[in-house]
C-alpha cells in the first residue's frame, strides 16, 4: 500500500511483496501479522455480533490497549480514571 508511509508515523521502513507475481515472503517482509492481526480483530468483534459504527472506534481503542499494554491495561484505565477526578 503506497501511502501507508504517509498515514502512519511509527513505519520506519515499508517493505513490500508482490503476491501477483507469486512473491509471498521476502526476507522478513511477509503478510502474516496483518493476516494474524485482520484475524484476531474479526475474532474480537463476532463475540458483540455487530458493532454500530459510532462505536466502532472504542472497541478498536480497547483493544490496542490491551495488545500494546499486556496486563497492565486495567491498572491504566483505573489509574487514569482516578486521576482525572
Amino acid at each position: 500500500y503506497e501511502g501507508i508511509a504517509d498515514n502512519v508515523l511509527e513505519v520506519v521502513e515499508h517493505r513490500v511483496v508482490n503476491h501477483g507475481k507469486g512473491e509471498w515472503v521476502r526476507s522478513d517482509a511477509h503478510v502474516n501479522t496483518c493476516e494474524n492481526r485482520n484475524q484476531f480483530l474479526k475474532a474480537y468483534l463476532r463475540r458483540y455480533r455487530g458493532v454500530a459504527k459510532k462505536y466502532l472506534q472504542g472497541y478498536l481503542d480497547f483493544l490496542a490497549l490491551v495488545l500494546n499494554e499486556g496486563s497492565l491495561w486495567f491498572n491504566i484505565i483505573i489509574l487514569s480514571d482516578y486521576s482525572s477526578t
